[in-house]
């Protein structure tokens, strides 16, 4: 039989097999996808490892018997049955305005953790808010910082969102470390929203 007498494919056949090429690309495009939502999370369950194991190591307990216990920690959830008006009592300084004209005066900031870097008996903290940028300091004091304090300081994440209260000095040398000319001696540290210990940056 010669090419020109072969029989042509009817319609119901063609249709047929446009039907089974297009289920089969439907199920490759399917079992791409389950692969793919496999492998993500399988590297969601891993990461989620990574991080609980990073904040057990990384995240320092709060003794409550420690003698600065008052003045650091995570800060409570703030609920409705306070009195609202407080609220506007407490006075914020950006990060900006923490000048050398405000030195010998007590701020209260609330930034993020940029870096931090926790010795013996200190702990310096870099907070940032926008572009601006300040170094906080806790130095070990009788009745005022203890050692434990300095040590849950830094081990919070970076990124974290911290409210400071601190009194505003002015170092002898220049500071290289943040853009404000300036120095908080910490006097409360409390975590207000805590970062995971793993960033993706």
């Amino acid at each position: 039989m010669s090419e020109q007498e072969k029989p042509q494919p009817t319609q119901e056949e063609i249709d047929q097999a446009a039907a089974e090429k297009l289920a089969k690309q439907e199920a490759k495009k399917a079992a791409a996808k389950a692969e793919k939502e496999a492998k993500e999370a399988k590297k969601a369950e891993r990461l989620a490892a990574r991080q609980a194991a990073a904040a057990k190591k990384d995240t320092a307990d709060k003794d409550p018997n420690d003698p600065a216990a008052a003045f650091f920690g995570d800060m409570p959830i703030i609920r409705s049955q306070i009195d609202p008006e407080e609220r506007f009592k407490i006075k914020y300084h950006k990060v900006e305005q923490v000048t050398e004209e405000l030195v010998g005066q007590e701020v209260r900031i609330r930034a993020r953790i940029s870096n931090s870097r926790a010795q013996a008996k200190s702990c310096f903290v870099v907070l940032r808010e926008g572009w601006a940028s300040i170094q906080a300091v806790l130095f070990v004091t009788e009745g005022k910082v203890s050692k434990g304090m300095c040590q849950w300081a830094g081990k919070v994440p970076r990124e974290s969102i911290v409210e400071v209260i601190a009194d505003v000095t002015k170092p002898d040398q220049a500071i290289t470390s943040a853009s404000q000319q300036v120095e908080l001696q910490v006097k409360e540290f409390w975590c207000v929203n805590r970062s995971v210990p793993i960033l993706p940056f």
